[in-house]
């Protein structure tokens, strides 16, 4: 299990990397960032891929569609995981440890799941 640290809001513990998990009203979520990579296509549209995040890519007429569908591919990929028996996040690629190709835009996203009752049973 990653190392826990206490968060900057009291109530929350944070998971070394890239994980924080909160715990208000009886609802549990994890908060989780990953860095993707944009690039415009020739049509204008736009297509996305996690460094980390194995075969998690996305696509929108724009970069804020983009963006919005990148959030959902990546909340999908890790709700995968975290069903496993034994889920295995990988870690995360610091943002200023990438390196874009000419044309490329590198943007940190963040998705929060929702944990239901006895998830950690």
């Amino acid at each position: 299990m990653p190392a826990v640290s206490r968060g900057p809001r009291t109530g929350d513990r944070q998971l070394t990397g890239h994980t924080r998990i909160s715990e208000r009203e009886d609802k549990h979520q994890m908060t989780f960032t990953y860095p993707a990579i944009f690039r415009q296509r020739e049509d204008g549209s736009y297509e996305a891929r996690f460094i980390d995040l194995d075969d998690c890519t996305a696509t929108g007429d724009n970069l804020d569609l983009c963006i919005r569908d990148a959030i959902e591919a990546a909340r999908s990929w890790i709700q995968v995981e975290l069903e496993e028996e034994v889920p295995l996040l990988p870690p995360v690629t610091h943002i200023e440890d990438v390196v874009p190709e000419e044309g490329e835009i590198v943007r940190n996203i963040g998705v929060i799941v929702r944990m239901m009752d006895g998830y950690d049973e």
